[in-house]
């Protein structure tokens, strides 16, 4: 197993990888506001409705960009047994010197095998060689196994968005969390 530079030749692997995930907790979110403060709580609980998460936002405008992100370099691959089996697509900002994690997959049948560690590391090497402050990411409420992992990485929630999947985000228990880690 070596982690290698993902090409852009590489990227239809994105839809080998089976990076779906069951949801059986999340992450409760709530929101007050007073003359003098807002608060904003996020608490463990079980989901009212377990699914099974599958991403599907892999269309043609979404490829192309994520292609201009592994062109510029910084995106990386693991394969084992000749099938791609964890991505991390990348992407500078010299504006605020950090780097965007856009995607990062770890096939569901090569999970706890430190293949997602090995591959994050290397985005903080690359961030490192290239400058950059931070490095950055988001994932969603639902998902407490990447916050977790996140969070293991040593970021921590930087912000979040209520609205960033639908109007309707609070209600569907999937808020957008955004995490960051300094270099």
């Amino acid at each position: 197993m070596k982690i290698k530079p993902l090409l852009e030749s590489d990227l239809k692997c994105i839809g080998e990888i089976d990076s779906s995930f069951d949801v059986t907790e999340y992450l409760g979110f709530s929101k007050k506001k007073s003359e003098s403060k807002y608060v904003f709580e996020m608490e463990l609980a079980k989901h009212p409705r377990p699914f099974r998460k599958v991403f599907s936002h892999y269309d043609e405008a979404y490829m192309k960009m994520l292609s201009e992100f592994v062109k510029e370099g910084g995106s990386f691959k693991i394969s084992m047994n000749g099938k791609c089996v964890a991505l991390a697509i990348t992407q500078c900002h010299q504006w605020n010197s950090s780097l965007q994690v856009w995607e990062f997959l770890v096939d569901k049948d090569f999970r706890g095998r430190k293949l997602g560690r090995l591959l994050m590391q290397r985005v903080f090497d690359y961030a490192r060689e290239k400058g950059m402050r931070s490095v950055f990411g988001e994932t969603q409420t639902t998902n407490v196994r990447a916050v977790r992992f996140f969070e293991h990485m040593g970021f921590e929630i930087a912000g979040f968005d209520d609205a960033f999947y639908s109007n309707h985000d609070i209600d569907n228990k999937e808020i957008a969390l955004f995490m960051r880690k300094s270099i």
